[in-house]
């Protein structure tokens, strides 16, 4: 597991005692988030990546729609894609 697999998962999964953009210190990511980011890390399920950029877009001013572009850029720039993993690294900022 690389380094930054692991924040991305942390940050997935839940924090404690973290307080990020007015989140409670013990936010976690809807199980739909985790879900879909799951499916597009693990199983390359191209109708779920398309879900996560949906949910991404829509939700792209909280801090959920930032972890899943951190995901669509993670999942590209394994992938090698690295103009798309740029674009959602830069839309996550």
């Amino acid at each position: 597991m690389t380094f930054l697999f692991g924040i991305l998962v942390w940050f997935l999964v839940g924090w404690h005692g973290v307080a990020w953009a007015g989140a409670a210190p013990e936010a976690v990511a809807p199980p739909a988030l985790q879900a879909m980011t799951k499916a597009v890390l693990e199983e390359k399920s191209p109708d779920q990546r398309s879900a996560l950029e949906k949910f991404a877009e829509q939700y792209s001013d909280t801090p959920d729609g930032v972890l899943a572009y951190l995901a669509l850029g993670y999942e590209a720039f394994q992938a090698r894609r690295d103009d798309e993993a740029k674009r959602y690294f830069q839309a996550a900022s």
